[in-house]
């Protein structure tokens, strides 16, 4: 996998500063760093921040679960497929399609009411 830019929203970037602050980490280094530096393994990480913190805040929630429901709310605020694609690091929107294709709508009223009114006619002078 490749590195990828993905764009936070402005609170999650000023607590992203925040942290960086606290824990006087430069601009090259983890978010959450192994003891001895570099990255922290994905196991490790769970055990050691991911878990205490879901504890605290009294929810049972992965880091899955949070990816796909950041997914399917951008279905649901009718983001275009491409968008959403690239975000998740998706090849392609059809891996987006064949993955999320149960939260897309299945109500076209709003792609009806795009179709312009031909049955009011302007006067011609």
């Amino acid at each position: 996998a490749g590195v990828r830019t993905v764009t936070l929203p402005n609170w999650l970037a000023e607590s992203l500063r925040l942290h960086i602050a606290e824990y006087g980490l430069g601009t090259d280094d983890q978010l959450f760093p192994a003891p001895a530096g570099g990255v922290l393994p994905t196991r490790r990480f769970r055990a050691r921040f991911w878990n205490p913190a879901c504890e605290a805040a009294d929810v049972e929630v992965t880091a899955h679960q949070l990816r796909h429901l950041h997914a399917s709310t951008l279905i649901d605020a009718g983001r275009p497929l491409p968008e959403i694609a690239a975000r998740l690091g998706h090849e392609s929107p059809s891996v987006t399609m064949q993955v999320y294709a149960h939260w897309l709508r299945d109500d076209d009223s709003g792609s009806a009411e795009v179709i312009p009114d031909f049955t009011m006619r302007q006067e011609t002078g």
